[in-house]
């Protein structure tokens, strides 16, 4: 069952910060909905030495279709809820930013979901 909030999207100008929650150990590597206010994340790679957070930021630069070097974890290495880090550069930073908004609101299944994120910088 999906959840109603909103996804916790924090855009800041020049980065974005949004949340996923992982589950590694998966049968396969997925983007499959949302939980709570984090985006749903399915890892093979087990929770073991990094393996799952490096998992994590190449599966979102692949789907994403950002640089691995743009994104990071900025917190909750050690948990399965962690904040990640869009900061990408060149002079189209903005619309890449706008891009994997609107990305991010089709994962949700909801047309909708760009009114249901909440924006702020912190």
């Amino acid at each position: 069952m999906q959840d109603e909030s909103p996804l916790d999207i924090r855009d800041c100008g020049t980065h974005l910060v949004f949340k996923v929650h992982i589950l590694p150990k998966s049968s396969r590597n997925a983007v499959s909905g949302t939980y709570l206010d984090a985006l749903k994340i399915k890892l093979t790679a087990p929770p073991v030495e990094g393996e799952a957070n490096r998992g994590c930021i190449r599966l979102l630069s692949k789907q994403l279709k950002v640089p691995k070097s743009s994104l990071s974890i900025v917190s909750g290495q050690t948990r399965r809820t962690k904040h990640i880090r869009l900061a990408p550069s060149g002079a189209d930073a903005k619309t890449q930013i706008q891009r994997v908004k609107t990305l991010l609101a089709a994962w949700t299944g909801s047309k909708k979901a760009l009114d249901r994120f909440q924006i702020h910088c912190y």
